[in-house]
């Protein structure tokens, strides 16, 4: 099993989320409407989080 890959919108709806295992992850945003959103990566060491923006 690999680490979570999340995105919530920004009132905290979880919208999407997948297991990764590598070093470069691709996640189809072509549902996700424009706007901002949050992109959230837990990996052992740490939880990454980071806006993501749809224009």
């Amino acid at each position: 099993m690999g680490n979570p890959i999340k995105v919530y919108s920004m009132n905290g709806s979880l919208l999407f989320e997948e297991s990764y295992k590598a070093n470069q992850v691709n996640i189809e945003t072509s549902s996700l409407t424009t706007g901002a959103y949050m992109l959230v990566l837990e990996t052992k060491r740490e939880t990454i989080r980071r806006k993501l923006i749809i224009k």
